[in-house]
């Protein structure tokens, strides 16, 4: 089930690794494009998150 937005492309714009660095957590950031809202489906752990839309000049520099 698509919950929220949902994009009709995905491109993989980076592949990060966090600190520390024995955590060995990659984090994978993709530009959407072509998006539709849908409805929110949260989990109870997402309860206070917040949808952030951020144009993709200042994203590729976070």
């Amino acid at each position: 089930m698509v919950s929220g937005p949902a994009p009709d492309q995905f491109v993989l714009l980076r592949t990060l690794w966090r600190i520390p660095a024995d955590a060995r957590t990659r984090e994978h950031r993709y530009p959407a494009r072509g998006l539709s809202t849908g409805e929110q489906h949260r989990d109870a752990s997402e309860a206070d998150m917040e949808l952030c839309r951020v144009p993709l000049e200042p994203a590729a520099t976070m």
